[in-house]
């Protein structure tokens, strides 16, 4: 009985070993890129909001630097950048291009172009371009908010 007991014991743990390196033959490992993506977001979200953010902000304008990117606001939008595909289709911003032509800039730019952030020299075609989309039923009015939020330079 204690014979076949050892021989139970060590069969056991010659398959348990057999077991654990099979797992180790045949789990996936992950790419030193994927290694290092997740370190980087470890390493992020272990910051406090405010880091979090400087860090969000360093990475959306090192994406600004590697796409075509051209905004019609002061500080680029990031909206293109989060919904791409979308209205940045391709990896790219034509928000200004979108001004220019009268055609909406992505919601994003609307809300920073009405609060006054949008590039001065656009402000002709704002108005026209915002009520694209809201509807030209409020152009008179997109024209005074424009106005009033890009005064003239004395």
């Amino acid at each position: 009985m204690v014979k076949l007991l050892r021989v139970s014991y060590v069969s056991a743990l010659a398959f348990l070993l057999l077991v654990a390196a099979s797992l180790v033959v045949f789990t996936p490992i992950a790419t030193s890129a994927q290694t290092s993506i997740t370190a980087q977001v470890e390493a992020i979200t272990s910051l406090s909001i405010p880091e979090q953010r400087e860090a969000w902000i360093e990475i959306a304008n090192s994406i600004r630097g590697e796409v075509a990117y051209h905004c019609c606001l002061e500080d680029p939008c990031w909206y293109c950048i989060q919904k791409t595909p979308g209205h940045g289709e391709g990896e790219k911003c034509e928000c200004m291009q979108d001004v220019l032509n009268g055609v909406h800039p992505c919601g994003e730019c609307i809300g920073e172009i009405l609060e006054g952030h949008g590039l001065p020299a656009l402000k002709p075609f704002f108005a026209a371009a915002i009520a694209e989309k809201v509807g030209l039923e409020h152009l008179e009015a997109l024209q005074k908010i424009i106005e009033d939020m890009y005064p003239e330079k004395s």
